[in-house]
């Protein structure tokens, strides 16, 4: 599984010359037709500034970093800290290895056209098609705290001494009390730590109130998150327990991203422009002219 077929089954199937194809045809059409550019005053807009505006749409930020945040997660760990493996993860140890992996990724919209979706695949080991590969142990956040994510969107989060994210005690014990009803009935009380948390508590700041995630025992993970939020700048959160058999010697992951942005009203100009452009560019903005971006990451685990 390579980039390129990430990019595929995150329906972001062209390439990178072909999305500047895309911009620059409007930008064109743009200058040729100012008289349908009208705005709000009844007054047309100048075609150079729509053409301008229409650049810089492809200019803003979806990108992958060019190297994985990987930290081993030991048994030592357990001992420093005075905890008692359980018994099922202590088997585990005996035949695996864990990891806390954080997938960079930087979200940049131009301001006033924002992203509305941002889908995110990573996955490890991909040309190793059989036999033993990297799973994900846990990922955050787990699908189960959709609930919590909707009503609290900076949370205090670490990993239990089952390797599992919780949020941390104390600050749920205070939030809990505040929410609504149907809200504090739908908090899943697995996500409440124990007083004990092998890493964290650390910050998570939410930006998006809806988020799906999949692929727990699986080589393959999956984020979805979605939010019509005017923000300048976003990193989201990725993160993974990755759980490594031992009889595998190297770990690479590839991963790609779609974000996807909803045009506004304001903009009753790009549909009256894209009556004028070929099928397929009037396609690309009517589909949220998503910004796709993929990195490969080789031998993530090497010297851990």
């Amino acid at each position: 599984m390579t980039v390129d077929n990430l990019l595929l089954e995150l329906q972001a199937d062209f390439q990178p010359a072909e999305t500047e194809m895309f911009y620059k045809e409007l930008a064109s059409v743009a200058r040729d037709h100012a008289s349908f550019l009208g705005s709000d005053e009844g007054k047309p807009h100048q075609p150079n500034a729509v053409s301008n505006l229409i650049s810089q749409l492809g200019q803003d930020v979806v990108e992958l970093g060019p190297q994985l945040e990987v930290h081993p997660l030991k048994k030592n760990r357990f001992e420093d800290l005075g905890l008692k493996i359980s018994p099922y993860l202590n088997d585990l140890f005996k035949q695996s290895r864990f990891y806390l992996v954080t997938i960079p990724l930087t979200i940049v919209p131009l301001s006033g056209w924002n992203f509305v979706k941002i889908e995110c695949i990573v996955e490890f080991n991909p040309e190793q098609l059989e036999g033993d590969r990297p799973v994900a142990y846990q990922v955050l956040p787990p699908d189960s705290w959709r609930t919590l994510i909707q009503a609290q969107q900076s949370l205090k989060i670490g990993l239990n001494e089952d390797l599992e994210f919780k949020v941390d005690s104390a600050q749920l014990t205070k939030l809990l009390p505040t929410l609504q009803e149907p809200i504090r009935a739908g908090v899943d009380v697995d996500a409440v730590g124990a007083a004990s948390l092998i890493v964290g508590p650390f910050d998570y700041n939410v930006r998006r109130p809806t988020i799906q995630t999949n692929g727990v025992k699986t080589p393959k993970v999956y984020w979805h998150m979605e939010g019509a939020e005017t923000v300048t700048q976003e990193k989201p959160q990725l993160e993974v327990v990755l759980r490594v058999p031992k009889s595998i010697t190297r770990v690479d992951a590839v991963g790609a991203v779609k974000a996807t942005r909803k045009f506004s009203t304001a903009a009753a100009w790009l549909d009256e422009l894209l009556n004028y452009v070929r099928e397929s560019t009037a396609n690309f903005f009517r589909n949220g002219a998503p910004k796709p971006d993929g990195k490969p990451w080789k031998d993530i685990t090497k010297g851990l």
